[in-house]
């Protein structure tokens, strides 16, 4: 009775999958096998054709070792009854996609499901993703047209950081499938939509059009009205734009020192100076704070040069606080008190140090401020 029963198991199921070479079908220990070189077809097709929708499992052991399932043209997962959602899809083409219940926009003829078989992500999954660690190719062999990164930081200052939640409708079906897409048309109305879902989490990010009006390289588009932001492109800028900025907050970190100590020296030349003249207080040549200060278009520098010392060329440097040369103004080769009209020109508004030289030395520094 045993064998017979297993007899008639193997004729029903010779029928139900219509064309599979009953020889090569073997019944060890209770068990369905396929000798090694055999094949088990599911195809529509008499004689068997690998042009035409099929599915073949068979094992080779000469030369490769491997099992394998041969599809074509796409192979679709699924859990439940003929009417359940499509869960995992890999199409002739190397495209993977999982979880394709979520559809965030609408995919045209080239896609099903949620997913996109016409864009350049061969792994699209609708849901989140873990794993222990996540790289990328980046040997220094594999490169070329390598060049530095530089001056990004007032790009990055564009960029407009935003708080959001995806729209519930873009995490249903939405009608993922145009009427005239003729590939999968006709499978998608053996599926159920799920309901509009809303999205409980906060996140955070940019919008993929101000990505690619900003940095072009870090936007993709997913599908016809679909952009995607590529985050981690953006960790190089950042580390740039950190290094540049420190960069400008230790220069003005330079720059303030120099002040403080500036500032102790004229605090003590004030303490020298009380009940003193003019005339028995400059003994040394220096500058004098510009009048007034601040100054919105001109102001008045005055100066004192040594009468004792001789001098072949007297300057005066205008930079802003980060040491950039602005303007220089001769004063020549006269001693004694002197001044100069000073205008601003194309100075924006800001702080900027003025420097008095005397034989390509400097001799004494002051600072005045531009408004407006």
């Amino acid at each position: 009775m045993k064998n017979l029963n297993l007899f008639f198991a193997t004729v029903i199921l010779s029928i139900m999958t219509l064309n599979i070479n009953a020889q090569s079908l073997k019944v060890i220990s209770n068990q369905t096998t396929i000798p090694l070189g055999s094949s088990y077809w599911i195809t529509n097709t008499s004689p068997f054709s690998d042009a035409n929708v099929r599915l073949r499992l068979h094992a080779r052991a000469e030369g490769f070792n491997a099992a394998f399932i041969d599809y074509w043209k796409n192979l679709y997962f699924r859990s439940g009854n003929a009417g359940s959602n499509v869960t995992m899809m890999i199409t002739n083409d190397g495209f993977v996609g999982i979880n394709g219940s979520a559809n965030p926009g609408r995919v045209r003829s080239c896609g099903f499901m949620g997913w996109s078989t016409c864009s350049n992500f061969r792994l699209q999954v609708f849901g989140n993703a873990i794993a222990n660690d996540y790289y990328t190719y980046s040997d220094s062999s594999i490169k070329e047209n390598v060049e530095p990164i530089s001056n990004v930081m007032p790009s990055l200052m564009k960029m407009n950081p935003i708080a959001y939640n995806y729209k519930a409708v873009k995490l249903s079906m939405d009608n993922p499938i145009d009427s005239n897409a003729s590939d999968s048309a006709d499978v998608a109305e053996h599926f159920d939509s799920p309901k509009p879902t809303t999205d409980p989490k906060r996140r955070y990010g940019f919008t993929a059009q101000e990505v690619k009006r900003i940095f072009p390289n870090l936007e993709e588009e997913f599908t016809e009205n679909l952009g995607v932001v590529n985050y981690v492109g953006f960790v190089p800028l950042l580390v740039k734009g950190v290094q540049e900025q420190q960069k400008t907050i230790d220069t003005l970190k330079g720059t303030i020192d120099t002040l403080h100590v500036r500032i102790l020296e004229l605090r003590q030349e004030i303490e020298n100076w009380k009940g003193k003249t003019l005339d028995t207080t400059i003994s040394k040549t220096k500058l004098f704070q510009n009048n007034p200060n601040p100054f919105d278009n001109q102001t008045t520098i005055s100066y004192y040069i040594d009468e004792n010392s001789t001098v072949s060329n007297a300057t005066i440097e205008v930079r802003d606080i980060m040491g950039t040369l602005k303007s220089t103004i001769s004063l020549g080769d006269i001693t004694g008190l002197g001044e100069i009209q000073y205008n601003r020109g194309s100075l924006n508004t800001g702080y900027y140090i003025y420097t008095l030289k005397v034989n390509g030395g400097i001799k004494d520094s002051k600072m005045f401020l531009i408004e407006q």
